[in-house]
């Protein structure tokens, strides 16, 4: 089986986000961070609960985002739309995903327990047959523990 992610809304705006969903049939976005420029695009990126491949660090090397402290990761999580925190090329931005993940919480001011989610949310965006999903998502709820 094959699945599809669509890298849109860095270099371009909301619009290459809603083309990657309606033209390209995106089951999930390579970063997105863009999306909330145009509300009917981050309407559909909700309601299909679309996640989002948001990577903090990147977006800031890339111009996407003017800062760490200015980067739209929880405007978009307060907007409904299903973040998940990643590195886009871990050797070329330098960072791991520990990195972004404490980023998430020092820098952009995300709790432990919307962290959580966030975690969640990614294993739930896996890319896995259903079975091997539900058991990587049973995993990382054990290890996280009670949220």
């Amino acid at each position: 089986m094959l699945f599809r992610s669509v890298h849109a809304g860095e270099w371009g705006g909301a619009d290459s986000v809603r083309e990657a969903v309606e033209v390209l049939g995106a089951e999930r976005i390579g970063h997105g961070v863009r999306v909330l420029e145009d509300p009917a695009a981050a309407g559909l990126v909700r309601e299909r609960q679309i996640p989002l491949e948001v990577c903090v660090t990147s977006n800031v090397q890339s111009g996407a985002a003017p800062s760490l402290a200015e980067h739209p990761l929880p405007k978009l999580a307060a907007a409904g739309l299903n973040v998940t925190i990643n590195t886009d090329d871990p050797a070329i931005s330098g960072i791991t995903l520990s990195d972004e993940y404490r980023l998430a919480v020092e820098v952009l001011g995300l709790s432990p327990g919307a962290l959580r989610e966030r975690i969640l949310a990614a294993a739930r965006a896996a890319f896995l047959p259903e079975a091997e999903r539900a058991a990587l998502i049973e995993r990382i709820r054990r290890r996280l523990g009670p949220g």
